[in-house]
């Protein structure tokens, strides 16, 4: 039996096209390494800004204004600027928050926050 395990495909369809580790550089690569990786695994971020900006965390997805009771959206995914680990965890980071964006739109039971 000569078939390849499904952890093989998913592994071949996410990791395809993107960088590898030794290419990124710069902030401008690490944000399209993202991008990529966000596009691999599917998620739709046609309303959703990557950026890479100064900010005290390492990365975030910001929680939309359209968060309901029964579903997460989010408007913002972003990587810290001035992050200076190496390259390795700033890759690191964005699989993180490319895992948190990948619940945009599903079912939740978090609790709505106000918004000013």
């Amino acid at each position: 039996m000569n078939e390849v395990p499904q952890n093989a495909k998913i592994n071949y369809k996410v990791m395809t096209g993107l960088s590898n580790v030794s290419q990124i550089k710069s902030n401008n690569d690490i944000k399209q390494f993202a991008e990529k990786l966000i596009d691999n695994l599917g998620i739709d971020r046609s309303n959703i800004p990557v950026s890479i900006k100064a900010i005290p965390d390492n990365g975030y997805c910001r929680l939309g204004k359209r968060n309901t009771r029964n579903k997460i959206y989010f408007d913002e995914y972003v990587l810290n600027s001035n992050d200076a680990r190496s390259i390795n965890y700033r890759i690191k980071t964005a699989f993180h928050e490319s895992f948190h964006l990948s619940d945009n739109g599903l079912e939740w039971d978090g609790l709505i926050r106000k918004h000013n």
